[in-house]
C-alpha cells in the first residue's frame, strides 16, 4: 500500500501508530469530524491568505483583523511572496504535482518569501505555542527542493494570539543530514505499513482522540482515570 507523507501524518504516527492506522489506512473507521477549533483555524488562515495576496482589508474578519499588523510586516518584507504555497516531491526529491502517483512528501506553507538565496517560510498557528520543529524542518527541505538557488531557509511558527515567532534556520550545506533525520522517521512509518504493525500508545489524551470509541486501549485509559 502506497501512502504519501506529510508532517501531519508523521506526527500522527509518532503520537500513536494505531490512530495513524485508523486515520490513514482503515479510512472508513473514523468519522470525519471538524472541531470548532479546527473550523476557526481554517477561517483565520483563509482570511489572512486573501489579505496577504491582495492587501485588501475587506478580506479581514472579526476573527482575523487583530492579526493585520502581523501580515502587514510580511507585506513590507523584500522578496517574492507566496501564500498557501503547495510543495510536493517524489522519493528522489524531484518536484511533482500535489496528487502525483509518485508523490512521497508534501506540505503547504502559509507564507513563503524568497529573496535571492534566502527564503522565509512561515506557518500560522492559532493555538498555544509548542516546541516541535519537525514541521519547520520538512518545510525547509521542500523549499530547498523547489528553489535550487536558495541556500538558507528561515522557518518559523507565527503564534498569532501571542504575536510570537518560534524560528529555526536551515542551511543547504547541511541538507543531507537533515534528510537523513526525516527519512529515518518516515521509514518507520513504512515499516509499520509493511508489517501491518500499529501498536497503541495510550496517554491521558486518549479521551480527546477521534478513535476513542473504537480503540480498546483508549477505553481502558479512560476507565483508569
Amino acid at each position: 500500500m502506497s501512502v504519501s507523507m506529510s508532517f501531519s501524518k508523521l506526527n500522527n504516527f509518532e503520537n500513536c501508530p494505531k490512530r495513524f492506522y485508523y486515520t490513514y489506512i482503515d479510512t472508513g473507521a473514523l468519522p470525519q469530524v471538524e472541531t470548532e477549533q479546527m473550523k476557526r483555524g481554517t477561517r483565520v488562515h483563509n482570511s489572512l491568505e486573501l489579505y496577504g495576496r491582495t492587501g485588501d482589508a475587506k478580506h479581514l474578519t472579526v476573527e482575523s483583523k487583530k492579526y493585520k499588523d502581523i501580515v502587514d510586516r510580511i507585506l513590507s518584507a523584500n522578496g517574492d511572496k507566496y501564500y498557501e504555497f503547495s510543495m510536493a516531491i517524489t522519493k528522489s526529491k524531484e518536484i511533482c504535482s500535489w496528487d502525483s502517483p509518485n508523490l512521497w512528501l508534501r506540505g503547504i506553507a502559509d507564507v513563503l518569501i524568497v529573496d535571492g538565496n534566502t527564503a522565509h517560510c512561515l506557518d500560522y498557528k492559532t493555538g498555544k505555542p509548542k516546541n516541535d520543529s519537525t514541521q519547520l524542518q520538512i518545510f525547509s527541505l521542500l523549499t530547498f527542493a523547489h528553489f535550487p538557488e536558495v541556500e538558507e531557509v528561515n522557518t518559523g511558527y507565527l503564534w498569532l494570539a501571542h504575536d510570537e515567532l518560534s524560528a529555526t534556520t536551515y542551511l543547504r550545506h547541511y541538507l543531507d543530514s537533515f534528510w537523513r533525520s526525516i527519512e529515518a522517521r518516515i521509514e518507520k512509518v513504512y515499516e509499520a505499513i509493511e508489517t501491518d504493525t500499529f501498536p497503541t500508545r495510550p496517554t491521558k489524551l486518549c479521551g480527546w482522540c477521534q478513535a476513542k470509541e473504537i480503540c480498546p486501549d483508549a477505553y481502558e485509559e479512560r476507565r483508569r482515570r
